[in-house]
């Protein structure tokens, strides 16, 4: 995912400027196709259709607000959000476009930021321009916004992008449960080639608390270990979170949770189709879910 990690950060105006905003529709519209999922498919394949990238199933949870993405049903109805591009037109402005996509002017900076422009106030006609998705989120314990902008962008000095979108005016005082909104670039891959999905500027996504989480397990900290994981678990991709998936299916299957193994089990298999649990190190009822988690369909 590529774009401008500087993102607001890099632009020629003050923090107090840009967190003045006023109240924006609670609905940021996005382009959007609707896709109905069909029997054997999963967000991660349909991610890899429609952006070129399976990792950005993520967003497309996210954006549909479904909680587990495993559990996905055929003749379920989602939207495939993409950044749609336009050109500027004479007599236009940033902040007339800001205030024709997303409802307010104020939020021009995030559309400046997200096309690598410097000086807002002079956009030359005919510049093409991407309109970033606000993907919606929720702060949970122990985030904040600059772990958030971390996890989304690389770049934990980028919060001003998510205060900003989400008309937040004190980034530093943010309660668990608030919603956000994360604006990010995604592209729709052509039908012959090979466009990835983008972000404002984000960087490779890291679970800090997984290395915790581990050492809890080992100590018999099942509990600990399971909110460690679960705390952070949205904002995981690709193999990273296929690992986390199976140390937090490990974590229920010490609480007897067996549906709920196989569950995480399936999922991370989805991510990670070519894991082979060690016999030596996992016991022989645990490899037996693994198996049947496996051999579930994915739909």
């Amino acid at each position: 995912m590529t774009a401008s990690r500087q993102f607001i950060r890099s632009l020629p105006f003050t923090l107090g400027v840009m967190l003045i905003i006023s109240a924006f529709p609670s609905s940021l519209y996005a382009a959007s196709i609707q896709h109905t999922i069909a029997k054997g498919e999963s967000l991660a394949g349909i991610a890899l259709e429609f952006y070129g990238n399976r990792s950005n199933f993520r967003e497309i949870a996210l954006f549909n607000r479904i909680e587990n993405p495993a559990l996905v049903r055929p003749t379920m109805k989602i939207r495939l959000p993409f950044s749609e591009l336009v050109t500027m037109r004479e007599g236009e402005s940033i902040s007339m476009l800001a205030k024709k996509e997303w409802g307010n002017p104020k939020l021009f900076p995030i559309l400046a930021a997200a096309n690598g422009i410097r000086n807002p106030q002079s956009v030359p006609v005919g510049t093409r321009l991407r309109i970033p998705v606000m993907v919606p989120y929720t702060l949970g314990g122990g985030e904040s916004l600059s772990t958030v902008a971390r996890d989304f962008y690389g770049n934990p000095k980028a919060y001003t992008s998510i205060a900003l979108a989400s008309g937040i005016s004190h980034p530093d005082r943010v309660p668990v449960g608030t919603a956000l909104r994360i604006p990010l670039i995604l592209i729709r891959s052509s039908a012959g080639g090979g466009a990835k999905a983008v972000g404002v500027r984000p960087g490779k996504r890291t679970f800090s608390g997984l290395k915790e989480a581990q050492g809890a397990y080992r100590r018999g900290e099942f509990e600990k270990a399971r909110d460690l994981i679960e705390r952070r678990l949205s904002v995981l991709r690709g193999k990273d979170r296929a690992k986390a998936l199976r140390l937090l299916a490990s974590c229920y299957y010490a609480f007897g949770e067996r549906e709920k193994v196989i569950r995480t089990l399936k999922e991370s298999y989805a991510l990670d189709p070519g894991f082979v649990p060690d016999p030596a190190m996992v016991n022989p009822d645990m490899i037996t879910l693994y198996v049947k988690a496996k051999g579930l369909p994915n739909r």
